[in-house]
């Protein structure tokens, strides 16, 4: 029961985004400017907040 709810919920707001036309409104050039700039800067933050893998790790070799 819970499936055809999520299901009728999921066309209800397709109905929605076709009918006041937001389509239109993600389709514009400034908006894709947008999206690329915000991509740019998450990928940013994710670099800085986890850090790059560090291959060759010190005492991976030297542990005798």
């Amino acid at each position: 029961m819970k499936s055809v709810i999520g299901t009728i919920v999921t066309f209800i707001g397709i109905y929605v985004i076709v009918r006041n036309d937001i389509l239109a409104f993600f389709a514009q050039d400034s908006f894709f400017i947008f999206a690329l700039c915000s991509i740019v800067i998450m990928l940013i933050v994710a670099v800085t907040v986890l850090g790059l893998p560090k291959f060759g790790k010190r005492g991976e070799h030297d542990d005798t």
